[in-house]
């Protein structure tokens, strides 16, 4: 009858644009090396596809990178964010829908006193930058604190400079580290065993899957930091959001990676850029322009920059 089948197309059209988001999916997209006008868009889902355990909104324009936590989704797998940004000068707004298990779109914004930007996202996770965990250029002062989290934290970054010592280009070259100067110099160059594959402990400063050395102008090579890897298809610990993983592409085998920094202050050993301004205070090396990437790129108070 001709009312049944009109009656089952438009029980089928609201669901031809939505759908139930797969259980702690990270879906995300992103506008990079624009000179000005990056943008990232990122949402986590639960383990219980019932919220999204995590949103990321940042806008290089703005100055600004909007974060929040525990998003109920609404119906057909929608969600609608409105958030004060860190500081409360502003605000940072994300909504829009799952259109299929492992994607969704919508629209986002950041507005300021100064500055208002915002589009349209087709988040996915099929490639990309993803990240857990603190979603800020430096990690929350409350890692300085007595919590048994900022405790561990503190212990690994006295265990890093220490074990970091030992870490010469000789002494890494001969442990079997292949060095990088795709960066060239001056620059931030990796020195990485076996690849880019996770290999040995969970966080081992004995046993760092890279390097990351800073090339002076005069091809000098100073330690600046350990790089970490994590297995891609694992959670690996944020220890509260104090510290931030981030990976490259969506696949299993994109392994999560996280730096800790060869200076004193754990808000700045710990920090999602490379915080020059704290290698300048310990004497170690001072910024110069040099070719950056995601992870290495110099946090944006750097003198100079």
């Amino acid at each position: 009858m001709p009312w049944l089948a009109l009656l089952l197309l438009l029980l089928l059209v609201p669901t031809a644009d939505a759908a139930t988001p797969r259980p702690r999916t990270i879906v995300e997209d992103h506008r990079h090396y624009t000179r000005g006008h990056d943008w990232h868009v990122q949402l986590e889902v639960g383990r219980t596809a019932t919220r999204l355990t995590s949103v990321v909104v940042y806008s290089q324009e703005c100055d600004q990178t909007g974060f929040t936590q525990n998003v109920a989704f609404g119906s057909r797998g929608s969600f609608d964010v409105d958030r004060a940004l860190p500081g409360g000068e502003g605000r940072f707004a994300l909504s829009g829908r799952f259109t299929s298990a492992d994607r969704a779109s919508g629209t986002w914004s950041v507005t300021t006193p100064d500055c208002t930007v915002g589009g349209k996202f087709r988040a996915h996770d099929a490639s990309g930058h993803f990240l857990l965990g603190n979603p800020f250029e430096y990690a929350p002062k409350r890692i300085r604190g007595s919590s048994r989290r900022a405790l561990t934290l503190r212990r690994l970054q006295r265990r890093t400079r220490a074990a970091g010592q030992r870490f010469t280009p000789r002494y890494a070259r001969g442990h079997g580290y292949k060095m990088s100067t795709a960066a060239g110099c001056p620059g931030l160059n990796h020195a990485r065993k076996n690849g880019t594959s996770m290999w040995g402990p969970l966080l081992d400063p004995m046993q760092p899957q890279s390097l990351v050395y800073w090339c002076d102008a005069k091809q000098r090579w100073r330690l600046a930091g350990m790089m970490f890897r994590a297995r891609g298809s694992s959670r690996p610990p944020t220890f509260g959001n104090l510290i931030q993983w981030h990976k490259h592409g969506g696949t299993p085998t994109a392994t999560w990676m996280t730096h800790v920094w060869m200076v004193r202050d754990p808000v700045a050993a710990f920090a999602t850029c490379a915080p020059f301004r704290a290698f300048a205070a310990a004497g170690m090396f001072n910024y110069h322009s040099y070719l950056a990437v995601p992870g290495d790129a110099p946090c944006s108070d750097t003198p100079g920059l």
